[in-house]
This record gives structure tokens, C-alpha cells and sequence, in this order.
């Protein structure tokens, strides 16, 4: 091999074996850089909803966690540019807005979540994006609904109580959760012009539930009752009765319930469940004595006769002696045919 040739390939040699050793150190030293790849904003499916609702809105990125997105969902019906842009003047009043944090995943992608519970939503079809706080990535939007929903509140069957018990009272309502917002009262069902009687009111709150169904409960036991007297307002000294029980939302009274029940005095033992028009008594125990057999006797008579002895009597129907007499004619008349029938015999 000459000497040039020997040259050249030590040079190559010398190149590869570089180019070996100092590829993998660089690697190392950059571990952490992702590479670039086109940035992207995903929605996870949101689904239909009602107002009150707790949902959240998600999704993935493969943006870093030191970049901060944009959601905002709004009304179909609203210019898609004014609500993605968060434009300084905004002309909707519903739906959602805000900056989210991007949560670290992992092999690249990473999530993040936006709690949309306390939207101001009202039944309508909204459009969920999110965006860079510097609108140049933007995701696809979601479109979902919020659906409208009537309030209620209920009250569980309260049933017959004495007085003194310990009388829980409870209900439901789809009402949200909150402090004072349901009041509650219970007083006389009876007509009462004078304003005088036995009464009891609170304020409850609405318990967290299940479902969309949450919870209340008041403690209308007779000792925090008041009974007006006069001009008087004794605690306690509650009176038998029937009551009315009712409950509504403080801030819309058509949205309540009414229920009847009794107070009964303290030693009544009567089921809870009746009430004082419909109770149904015990059934007493009893025995049944078998008076002896009466002799009935017939006493003839040609007008009429009673059969039987002491106090009670049976006319004997004439119909039955005339009938009774033919029978015993024709009975004679047979016999008196037979003998003439058996004379003759014995003479011939």
C-alpha cells in the first residue's frame, strides 16, 4: 500500500472513530430536549350536562409545562374569533373562561383539566377550545349541551308523631349546595284568625348528595317550638293537632312542598302511620255459647195455630190442614176398598 493510501484511510479511520465517541456524549448531555414535533391541543369528549353539574374539562398536549393555555366555551351562536381571542369587549355573558396549567404526562404527551362546575350556564349548545395564551396553537373544538332543569324540593313521609318525640324531618332537592338557603316552617292546620297556636321555623342548608339529588334535615322536635299566647310567646307547651309542615327556597318560594301530620299526646300509643279518622281498633277475643235445641210443638186448632213453646209462635197455614185431611180421606178410602175387596173373596 503507498504511503498516501496508508494517509487517507488512517484520516477516514480517525473520522469514524470520532464521530463513535463523540455522537454518544452529545446524546447524553441533551436527554431532555423533545424533539420537534408539531405542536398540538387535544378536548376529551365533554357530554351533555345540567346546570349545577360538577364537571371538568380536559385533555392533552404535547406543549411543555412551562407553556400556559386558554379555555373559553361559549354559546354556538357567538362570533368563534371574539371568544377565542378573549377579546377585551366580550359580547356573551354565558358559559366559561380561563388560564390552565399544563400537567406533566408522560413519553411526551402531557394533560391538563379545567374545573367548569361554576360556569354561568343556562340551557343552550356550547363550543369548548382551548388555545396558547398566545393564540397561535389551537385546539379542536367540542361542542356539548347544557340541558335545563326544573328545582324541586321534597319532603319525606313525616307520619303521626307524639308529642315529645324526637321528630327529624327530611327531604330532597336538586337545589346546589348551600348554607341557609331553604326555609323551613311547621304550625297549625287548623283555621286559626287569631294567629295563636304552636309553631316552629328555621333556616336549613342543602347537604352535598348524590346524582344531582342532594339533602336537608331539620330537628322539629316540640321543645323548640313556640306557642303564642295573647301577646305572649311561650317555648314549648305544644297542643294536639294536625300541622302543616312546609319547606321552600328562599330565593323562589314556588319552588316547595307542603305535608300533613299529627301531634298526639305524649302516653298515645297509636300507630304513627294512621291517622285519627282511620285507626283500626284491636279485635277482642270472644266465645260463642250454643243455646239448647228448642221442642217445637203443634197444637191443632180450627182457626189457626201456634207452634212452639214460650214466647214464640208459628201460625199453622190452613192450606196445610185441608191438605192434610185429604191425605188422611183417600188413606181411609184405599183401606176401606181393600177390605170390601177381601170380604167378597171369602164369601165366594
Amino acid at each position: 500500500m503507498a504511503k498516501s493510501e496508508k494517509i487517507i484511510f488512517l484520516t477516514l479511520f480517525a473520522i469514524v472513530l470520532a464521530a463513535i465517541l463523540i455522537v454518544p456524549i452529545v446524546s447524553a448531555d441533551d436527554g431532555n430536549v423533545t424533539a420537534v414535533t408539531t405542536p398540538f391541543i387535544t378536548i376529551d369528549p365533554i357530554g351533555n350536562h345540567t346546570a349545577g353539574d360538577v364537571f371538568f374539562i380536559t385533555g392533552t398536549t404535547n406543549l411543555p409545562v412551562s407553556e400556559e393555555l386558554f379555555l373559553s366555551a361559549y354559546p354556538t351562536d357567538l362570533p368563534v374569533m371574539q371568544a377565542k381571542t378573549r377579546s377585551t369587549n366580550p359580547i356573551w355573558t354565558w358559559g366559561i373562561n380561563g388560564d390552565l396549567h399544563i400537567i406533566s404526562g408522560i413519553n411526551g404527551t402531557n394533560t391538563w383539566s379545567f374545573n367548569a362546575t361554576n360556569g354561568n350556564w343556562v340551557p343552550d349548545e356550547y363550543i369548548a377550545t382551548v388555545s396558547t395564551t398566545n393564540y397561535t396553537v389551537f385546539s379542536a373544538d367540542q361542542v356539548f349541551t347544557i340541558a335545563s332543569t326544573t328545582p324541586f324540593i321534597t319532603i319525606d313521609p313525616i307520619g303521626n308523631h307524639s308529642i315529645n318525640d324526637v321528630l327529624l324531618i327530611n327531604g330532597t332537592t336538586n337545589l346546589p349546595v348551600s348554607n341557609d338557603s331553604i326555609h323551613f316552617s311547621t304550625f297549625s292546620a287548623s283555621f286559626n284568625p287569631g294567629g295563636f297556636g304552636s309553631s316552629f321555623r328555621s333556616n336549613i342548608s342543602i347537604q352535598s348528595g348524590e346524582n344531582g339529588v342532594n339533602f336537608w334535615s331539620v330537628n322539629a322536635t316540640t321543645d323548640r317550638w313556640i306557642t303564642q299566647f295573647g301577646r305572649s310567646q311561650v317555648p314549648g307547651n305544644v297542643s294536639t293537632g294536625e300541622f302543616a309542615a312546609s319547606v321552600w327556597f328562599n330565593q323562589d318560594s314556588n319552588v316547595s312542598a307542603s305535608q300533613l301530620f299529627f301531634l298526639l299526646p305524649p302516653e298515645s300509643k297509636i300507630n304513627p302511620s294512621l291517622t285519627s279518622q282511620n285507626q283500626t281498633m284491636p279485635v277482642a277475643s270472644f266465645s260463642v255459647t250454643i243455646p239448647p235445641i228448642i221442642t217445637i210443638q203443634t197444637i191443632p186448632s180450627q182457626v189457626d195455630s201456634t207452634v212452639g213453646t214460650g214466647s214464640i209462635g208459628i201460625t199453622a197455614s190452613p192450606t196445610r190442614q185441608t191438605a192434610l185431611h185429604s191425605v188422611i180421606l183417600s188413606t181411609i178410602a184405599i183401606f176401606s176398598v181393600i177390605l170390601i175387596l177381601k170380604t167378597g173373596e171369602k164369601r165366594r
